[in-house]
């Protein structure tokens, strides 16, 4: 059994100082992109992250983007600078990196995609398109399993 099949989750706040925990989004398939201001590759994919989601938001399907180690005024900073306003998913603060340890996140971005059930399906590390068809029907074959 892979070593990150043991189910996970994650107490953080969103942007406007909200808890979140994944098991608020249980039912649903959630993908988990830990990622910083600072990471070009990260920064490249947000875009394709935006697309899944709206690709799929008839579906049981969401996506949380937690910022790892900097804090809120950095990342609305950089969001609104850099990319023009808040993104379409929500950002979770991470600033003292627990949910970034608790997850064995090595290196930023890394982006996991977990089941209905709450267990992690797979994970992508390093800059990845989320919007490509192959992964789009990946989250869809886990989205029709019950």
């Amino acid at each position: 059994e892979a070593p990150w099949t043991q189910s996970v989750t994650f107490s953080l706040s969103n942007l406007a100082g909200e808890k979140r925990t994944l098991e608020d989004f249980s039912g649903k398939v959630v993908l988990v992109n830990f990622w910083a201001t600072w990471c070009r590759p990260c920064i490249k994919e947000l875009p394709s992250i935006e697309e899944l989601k709206h690709r799929l938001q008839s579906e049981p399907f969401d996506v949380v983007a937690i910022n790892v180690g900097e804090d809120k005024a950095q990342i609305e900073d950089f969001l609104s600078k850099r990319l023009g306003g808040p993104l379409a998913i929500q950002v979770l603060l991470d600033d003292n990196m627990v949910a970034t340890k608790a997850w064995k996140v090595r290196a930023v971005p890394t982006t996991y995609v977990v089941d209905k059930s709450g267990r992690i399906a797979f994970v992508a590390t390093g800059e990845t398109d989320f919007a490509h068809d192959q992964i789009v029907e990946q989250i869809r074959s886990l989205l029709a399993r019950s």
